[in-house]
């Protein structure tokens, strides 16, 4: 019997899952925690970093994630941290006009079931923190080895020396997972053709911003700039641009100087010029993705988040799919006590949502990167028309992953 039929036929001997340990401290790793905590489900969780606080970055919570994140107990802390956001604009990158506009606050919020947030990433990860706890939270663990024998506990030893063992192990490790590479058996990161900077610009600097209460996204030839407020009442962006060729770097990421982005983007809209200058970038990066997965789990290990579908951030669903992941591996394994069963199950429930939005995600960037002409102006007469949110979004945000319909 080959080590993979070995791990299955004991996760079914083995009926309750006993020690859930989970890889990653970030936004989904401490969203499974808290949660299966509150559904009575012990869970211990460990980070390489020692102080895992992001600095310097957002993240955009669409209503298929702040349903979820509410209903773990975390309003009313999360609205107050965060800004609402007032619908959605696209507009041409040079003249500043508007394609499309799609819902305020309000109708958002009606139509969608729940709000759209804005806010900081290192804010957020203090609230989900805060509601999971010091106990069971191990920081600076660095996992260096995994072994499965497929009879037993997995065996995690970590950096430091130390180890421990557990009944199931989710992979909650980010783009670079480990635990990826545990159940691909090889690195398959794919270069999606943009590199982009990021930045967070005060209020106070964006004098000419027309619409500051909304997400909007600046289209170009080759690139595109997408930014949203944030609670404290800066906004966050995300500048994206065409990178022709293959990735030959190590790295995701590497030194730029600080005016480059702005030299890119000479000849835009003096709204976006005057946002990326307010905002010195030191590093930009290569966005990567990760192929959609047959399987997400091997023996006692699972995958959670961006080690299972590291998707381009046009989309902005990072965070919110890390999330849905989260609540509903928590609520299979807290329904079903076969451990097997449990894990396939999650992966039915995921698999086809997280694969259609990582595709759409890699394909926005075609979208938003048209040059003018008769495709741009057929692109900019579906963004400006009645339908364009039930068109392009609402399969998205208006998603309830564990909504009626949706139980295991």
């Amino acid at each position: 019997m080959s080590v993979t039929r070995m791990a299955r036929a004991a996760l079914r001997r083995d009926r309750r899952v006993r020690r859930v340990t989970i890889i990653g401290a970030g936004i989904g790793g401490l969203t499974l925690a808290v949660e299966l905590r509150r559904r009575g489900i012990e869970v211990e969780v460990y980070e390489a970093a020692a102080d895992p606080r992001p600095a310097g970055d957002a993240v955009l919570l669409p209503a298929n994630a702040t349903r979820l994140l509410e209903r773990i107990g975390l309003e009313p802390d999360l609205g107050e941290a965060a800004a609402t956001v007032d619908g959605w604009v696209w507009r041409d990158g040079h003249t500043g006009a508007a394609i499309g506009r799609v819902l305020s606050a309000a109708e958002y919020t009606d139509r969608a079931g729940a709000p759209c947030y804005g806010i900081g990433h290192a804010d957020l990860r203090a609230l989900l923190g805060q509601a999971f706890g010091t106990d069971g939270l191990h920081l600076g663990h660095r996992l260096v080895e995994l072994t499965d024998s497929g009879d037993g506990p997995v065996t995690l030893e970590f950096a430091d020396g130390g180890s421990v063992e557990a009944d199931l192990v989710i992979g909650a490790d980010g783009a670079g997972s480990m635990l990826r590479e545990h159940v691909v058996g090889y690195d398959d990161a794919q270069f999606s053709g943009c590199i982009a900077w990021r930045g967070i610009v005060p209020r106070s600097r964006l004098t000419l911003l027309p619409d500051p209460g909304r997400v909007q996204v600046w289209t170009g030839a080759d690139g595109h700039l997408l930014h949203h407020p944030v609670g404290t009442g800066d906004h966050a962006f995300l500048l994206v641009k065409r990178q022709l060729g293959p990735w030959a770097s190590d790295s995701w990421s590497w030194p730029a100087d600080p005016d480059e982005h702005v030299h890119a983007y000479a000849g835009w809209h003096p709204a976006v010029v005057q946002m990326i200058s307010a905002a010195p970038c030191s590093e930009h990066w290569a966005l990567f993705h990760r192929p959609p997965l047959a399987t997400w789990s091997r023996g006692r290990v699972t995958l959670l988040g961006d080690a299972a579908h590291l998707m381009a951030p046009h989309h902005s669903q990072g965070a919110a799919q890390a999330i849905e992941d989260a609540i509903v591996l928590a609520e299979c394994l807290a329904t079903d006590d076969d451990t097997a069963r449990a894990l396939a199950t999650y992966e039915v429930r995921r698999r086809d949502r997280t694969r259609r939005i990582q595709i759409a995600s890699l394909a926005a960037a075609d979208v938003l990167h048209l040059p003018d002409g008769p495709r741009a102006q057929a692109r900019n007469k579906r963004l400006g028309s009645p339908g364009a949110y039930d068109r392009h979004l609402a399969w998205i945000h208006d998603h309830d992953v564990a909504g009626p319909g949706h139980e295991p």
